[in-house]
């Protein structure tokens, strides 16, 4: 099956007619209308937007692993959402800032981060969250900062919150994950 290739600059209302469906690029994102991209083929675009049903029998999604930057206290990590949303990360002697890098600043929206933590005997959890360079508050489940749990591995999802033009909330929760 051939690959779909938008053009790499386009112009707002530029359509691109692919088959049977019609891409129309918004000033943001290509939108589709018509038959949307068949089984097995693949298509290459920056940004996705769908409206109503949607129905995906698999999703696969890259998982990134994140090394801090050496010398800075609190640790800090570079989490790039060009690289994906997913991150892994083996922490060093401190709790740590997540600064994720290259977030889509659509109003509006709630964006999703998992960041995989194994711990060793001393654990470590992001305190701190920049979006963009932006440092935002986290608000934690059940309203308390949570701790890591050594030799085990802990997961923090965040979802981050954009409203009026700003990040509104970030959102944390933690889960620990050891074999029995």
């Amino acid at each position: 099956m051939p690959n779909i290739n938008f053009p790499s600059n386009p112009t707002a209302s530029q359509t691109y007619i692919f088959g049977t469906t019609t891409w129309i690029f918004n000033g943001n994102a290509w939108v589709a209308s018509g038959n949307i991209v068949p089984v097995g083929m693949t298509a290459s675009f920056t940004e996705l937007t769908v409206t109503g049903p949607t129905n995906i029998q698999q999703v696969i999604e890259a998982l990134t692993t994140a090394t801090s930057s050496p010398g800075l206290s609190p640790s800090t990590f570079n989490l790039n959402f060009d690289d994906g949303s997913i991150f892994y990360i083996e922490p060093e002697g401190d709790n740590f800032t997540a600064n994720y890098l290259n977030v889509s600043t659509t109003d509006d929206r709630i964006i999703s981060t998992t960041i995989i933590i194994s711990q060793t005997a001393s654990a470590y959890i992001p305190d701190v969250v920049a979006i963009n360079g932006d440092i935002i508050p986290i608000s934690w489940a059940n309203g308390l900062l949570p701790s890591g749990n050594a030799n085990q591995t802990d997961i923090v999802g965040f979802s981050f919150m954009r409203i009026g033009a700003t990040w509104s909330k970030v959102f944390g929760q933690l889960s620990t994950f050891a074999n029995i």
